[in-house]
């Protein structure tokens, strides 16, 4: 089902009243913090591709270390490894949920095609 100019236009008058609804509702510190981590997203996928990330995982099932992958692509560990917003912003609640795997005991596990 396509829709016409009026009805796009429409939806994005709804879209743009909820944005300022939600700026409006939204502490300014907030707001701040969380359209400047909007972009992290686009950051990683960037840094995944300058470093060729995809070249080096297994195509057909298998697992690679990140310890082996940061080695492939030149970078490091800290750099490759997700890191949730919470953990990065150095909160307290994500010191508890911190992941205690070593680094050498992480991988990329890339499931086999059927």
């Amino acid at each position: 089902m396509r829709s016409t100019v009026q009805e796009r236009d429409q939806i994005q008058v709804v879209i743009n009243a909820c944005q300022e609804l939600t700026a409006l509702l939204t502490e300014p510190y907030e707001w701040i913090a969380n359209a400047a981590w909007g972009y992290v997203d686009s950051v990683a996928l960037s840094l995944v591709l300058s470093l060729k990330v995809h070249r080096h995982v297994p195509k057909n099932g298998g697992t690679i270390s990140l310890v082996d992958l940061a080695a492939k692509t030149g970078s490091s560990v800290v750099l490759i490894t997700r890191q949730d917003n919470a953990t990065m912003r150095g909160s307290a609640s994500s010191k508890m949920n911190a992941p205690t795997m070593l680094p050498s005991q992480r991988a990329v596990t890339v499931p086999s095609a059927r």
